[in-house]
């Protein structure tokens, strides 16, 4: 099992809030992250590597935008690491 976060920035919609899980891959973290604030934009980290940003949208939140992690590296880069603050 690998440990993920889900980040939350706060905003008009919801207070800053970090969720921290474990799953088995990044499908496993998707499901968890599902049941989670629909509408708010969160970060999806695999350990100290931010994989990527989502929303869900929609009827009813069932779609989801992906975008690429805030440092604007590929989605599929197997060098991408995270960028320092």
């Amino acid at each position: 099992m690998a440990f993920y976060k889900l980040v939350y920035s706060d905003d008009a919609l919801g207070c800053a809030r970090r969720i921290e899980f474990e799953a088995n891959d990044a499908h496993g973290a998707l499901r968890l992250a599902q049941s989670q604030a629909a509408g708010r934009t969160a970060e999806l980290w695999e350990g100290d590597r931010k994989l990527c940003t989502l929303r869900r949208v929609g009827p009813e939140g069932t779609i989801w935008e992906v975008g690429p992690p805030a440092n604007g590296m590929p989605l599929s880069s197997p060098n991408s690491s995270p960028v320092a603050s």
